[in-house]
């Protein structure tokens, strides 16, 4: 076999000599990004402890550092300045007392409840501020009461016969607030009377506000009732004065159970008043919501 002589390219050339340049590419380190800790809350807690905990944060009970009582004593107080002798409700007074009772619901009941109210009360007092600009408004002599403010409304014609309110407006905010510390009375009267916590949320909710409530609120009410009502009436009273229940002493629950007696006592007659003062107006809207 002939020896296979090497490839060479004719008149003596040579491939030419090519130098591969040497590229040297760093990557730029890559920053440390340290993402901030997240806790993630867990979803299950206990609701009516939540409920009870609010009323431990409601800035009741001191004024300029001094003790002036229990939130609920105070309260007693704003409403029995509410003079509603002659069947005629002080509005302004009455207003007062309902800005001091709202911010109180949230450890009485339903958070969504409270914040109803607030709104109601926001609509009472757009009527107030603004009533002598309605169609018809007379000058008030002496006290401002809520016939007056009401009579507004009816003469500048904002609502129809039959109680058929139009909403927002301050007739719709009086009625609604009026049923909310309604139930409230109907709630502390059975308990101070003996009654079990939980039967009575549910007897008071079903004789003042479930007759105006679609199902859907039915069903959401008797829902928070049935798991957020306090079983024992010590628990209920230690939810109302804002304490724990192995904090409520004797001298405690006996005062609690004071100043609700005394606040039921001041509320059924304005009730009645308000009540009436709505029906003679026309203005007891009845339809549900």
């Amino acid at each position: 076999n002939a020896e296979k002589k090497p490839f060479r390219l004719p008149f003596g050339w040579k491939p030419p000599q090519m130098k591969i340049p040497q590229i040297n590419f760093k990557l730029p380190p890559v920053p440390q990004i340290q993402l901030p800790r997240i806790d993630v809350p867990k979803i299950g807690f206990d609701l009516g402890k939540f409920i009870q905990d609010i009323g431990k944060r409601l800035p009741f009970g001191k004024k300029d550092g001094k003790n002036t009582g229990t939130h609920l004593r105070q309260l007693a107080e704003k409403f029995q300045a509410v003079d509603c002798s002659g069947g005629q409700i002080n509005a302004v007074a009455l207003l007062d007392a309902c800005n001091f009772f709202g911010p109180m619901i949230k450890s009485f009941g339903p958070d969504a409840a409270a914040k109803d109210f607030m709104k109601n009360l926001k609509k009472a007092e757009h009527l107030r501020k603004h009533y002598s600009g309605l169609r018809g408004a007379k000058k008030a002599k002496g006290k401002l009461t809520l016939s007056t403010l009401l009579s507004a409304e009816v003469d500048a014609g904002i609502h129809k016969p039959g109680g058929i309110l139009k909403d927002p407006s301050g007739a719709v905010g009086f009625l609604w607030m009026r049923r909310s510390i309604a139930y409230q009375h109907a709630l502390f009267k059975s308990v101070t009377e003996g009654s079990d916590p939980k039967e009575a949320a549910f007897d008071a909710y079903k004789t003042t506000l479930m007759a105006y409530h679609g199902a859907i609120m039915r069903r959401l009410y008797m829902t928070f009732l049935s798991q957020c009502t306090p079983k024992t009436t010590d628990d209920f009273i230690a939810q109302i004065s804002g304490c724990d229940g192995d904090d409520l002493t004797p001298e405690m629950k006996q005062a609690t159970i004071g100043d609700l007696r005394r606040l039921v006592s001041l509320w059924e007659p304005l009730l009645a008043s308000w009540k009436i003062t709505h029906e003679i107006l026309d203005l007891e809207d009845v339809r549900r919501h």
